[in-house]
Protein backbone atom coordinates (compact mmCIF):
# COMPACT_ATOMS: atom_id res chain seq x y z
CA UNK A 1 0.00 0.00 0.00
CA UNK A 2 0.99 3.42 -0.76
CA UNK A 3 0.69 6.18 1.56
CA UNK A 4 0.27 9.88 0.03
CA UNK A 5 2.66 12.81 1.46
CA UNK A 6 3.19 16.30 1.03
CA UNK A 7 6.54 17.34 0.97
CA UNK A 8 7.23 21.37 1.31
CA UNK A 9 10.49 23.07 1.13
CA UNK A 10 10.00 26.69 1.54
CA UNK A 11 7.67 27.43 -0.81
CA UNK A 12 7.65 24.44 -3.04
CA UNK A 13 5.25 21.92 -2.00
CA UNK A 14 5.55 18.36 -3.33
CA UNK A 15 2.85 15.69 -3.54
CA UNK A 16 4.22 11.95 -4.19
CA UNK A 17 3.65 8.48 -2.29
CA UNK A 18 5.89 6.66 -0.11
CA UNK A 19 5.43 3.02 -1.20
CA UNK A 20 6.75 1.80 2.43
CA UNK A 21 6.52 3.97 5.48
CA UNK A 22 10.17 4.35 6.60
CA UNK A 23 12.20 7.32 7.34
CA UNK A 24 15.41 5.97 5.28
CA UNK A 25 12.57 6.54 2.26
CA UNK A 26 11.47 9.39 2.86
CA UNK A 27 14.46 11.13 3.38
CA UNK A 28 15.04 9.26 -0.42
CA UNK A 29 12.08 10.99 -1.24
CA UNK A 30 12.37 14.26 -0.51
CA UNK A 31 16.33 14.27 -2.03
CA UNK A 32 15.13 12.78 -5.22
CA UNK A 33 12.20 15.04 -5.26
CA UNK A 34 13.89 18.51 -4.65
CA UNK A 35 17.43 16.61 -6.15
CA UNK A 36 19.73 16.94 -3.45
CA UNK A 37 22.88 15.40 -3.31
CA UNK A 38 22.82 12.49 -0.62
CA UNK A 39 25.32 14.10 1.49
CA UNK A 40 22.42 17.17 2.02
CA UNK A 41 20.98 13.90 3.86
CA UNK A 42 22.50 14.99 7.49
CA UNK A 43 21.16 18.82 7.09
CA UNK A 44 17.37 18.04 6.61
CA UNK A 45 15.36 18.72 9.31
CA UNK A 46 11.33 16.90 8.92
CA UNK A 47 8.52 18.22 10.82
CA UNK A 48 4.74 18.01 10.63
CA UNK A 49 2.04 19.51 12.30
CA UNK A 50 0.53 17.64 14.72
CA UNK A 51 -3.36 17.04 16.54
CA UNK A 52 -2.55 19.83 19.14
CA UNK A 53 -1.13 22.54 16.21
CA UNK A 54 2.53 22.14 16.95
CA UNK A 55 5.55 21.83 14.50
CA UNK A 56 6.81 18.42 15.86
CA UNK A 57 10.43 17.10 14.03
CA UNK A 58 10.70 13.54 13.15
CA UNK A 59 13.87 11.02 12.86
CA UNK A 60 12.62 8.07 13.20
CA UNK A 61 10.57 5.14 11.39
CA UNK A 62 8.47 5.53 14.30
CA UNK A 63 7.80 8.42 14.31
CA UNK A 64 6.81 8.72 10.48
CA UNK A 65 4.62 5.86 11.06
CA UNK A 66 2.74 8.11 14.49
CA UNK A 67 2.93 10.84 12.04
CA UNK A 68 0.66 8.48 9.08
CA UNK A 69 -1.49 7.26 11.84
CA UNK A 70 -2.69 10.64 13.06
CA UNK A 71 -2.93 11.93 9.41
CA UNK A 72 -5.07 8.89 8.55
CA UNK A 73 -7.44 9.82 11.99
CA UNK A 74 -7.73 13.20 10.53
CA UNK A 75 -8.82 11.81 7.09
CA UNK A 76 -5.84 13.74 5.80
CA UNK A 77 -2.73 13.68 3.97
CA UNK A 78 0.32 14.00 5.71
CA UNK A 79 2.17 17.03 5.19
CA UNK A 80 5.72 17.14 6.31
CA UNK A 81 8.13 20.63 6.31
CA UNK A 82 11.39 20.33 5.16
CA UNK A 83 14.05 23.15 5.78
CA UNK A 84 17.73 22.80 5.47
CA UNK A 85 20.19 23.27 8.43
CA UNK A 86 24.21 23.59 8.61
CA UNK A 87 25.11 20.78 10.86
CA UNK A 88 28.05 22.87 12.82
CA UNK A 89 25.61 25.41 13.40
CA UNK A 90 22.79 22.63 14.71
CA UNK A 91 24.92 20.67 16.66
CA UNK A 92 26.64 24.34 18.38
CA UNK A 93 22.81 25.25 19.19
CA UNK A 94 21.72 22.25 20.76
CA UNK A 95 25.53 21.71 22.71
CA UNK A 96 24.95 25.42 24.20
CA UNK A 97 21.64 24.71 25.11
CA UNK A 98 22.34 20.95 27.22
CA UNK A 99 24.78 22.78 28.59
CA UNK A 100 22.80 25.52 29.72
CA UNK A 101 20.10 23.38 30.97
CA UNK A 102 22.84 21.55 33.28
CA UNK A 103 23.97 24.68 35.37
CA UNK A 104 20.22 25.49 35.60
CA UNK A 105 19.43 22.34 37.32
CA UNK A 106 22.32 22.42 40.07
Amino acid sequence: MAFKIKIALQDDLRRSELSETTYARLMELILSAYQLPAEAASQIVVRYIDDEDELVRMSSDYELEEAFALAECQDKILKVFVSLVDPEEHRKRFTSASTADSTLCT
